[in-house]
C-alpha cells in the first residue's frame, strides 16, 4: 500500500511511503487460531521490519485474548453493539 506524505513544515519534501506484509493463518478448533507473516513499513525517517506470529483465543462469547506479537491485546464484548480493547503496540 504505497502512500504519498508532505510535512507542514517549512522546506520540506513530498515522501514515498510503502506498507505491506505476507500473514498466514492456521485453524486449530472454533475457539484458537495461529497467525504467522512478516510486516514492513518502509520509508520516511526509518523503516520498520516486524516478524508477526501469535494465536487467538476466544475463551466464551464476550471475552478474547489476541496474543499478536509485537500487537497483543485483550478483548471484551458485553454485547452486539459495544467492544472494548485493551492492547500495546510498539
Amino acid at each position: 500500500m504505497p502512500m504519498a506524505n508532505k510535512s507542514s513544515l517549512d522546506h520540506s519534501n513530498w515522501s514515498w511511503q510503502t506498507l505491506g506484509g505476507v500473514f498466514g493463518r492456521y485453524v486449530q478448533s472454533e475457539t484458537l487460531w495461529w497467525a504467522f507473516g512478516f510486516y514492513i513499513d518502509v520509508g520516511g525517517s526509518e523503516n520498520t521490519y516486524l516478524p508477526y506470529v501469535g494465536a487467538s483465543w476466544e475463551i466464551n462469547e464476550h471475552w478474547s485474548i489476541n496474543a499478536m506479537l509485537p500487537w497483543p491485546s485483550i478483548l471484551y464484548a458485553p454485547d452486539d453493539n459495544w467492544l472494548f480493547t485493551l492492547g500495546s503496540s510498539p
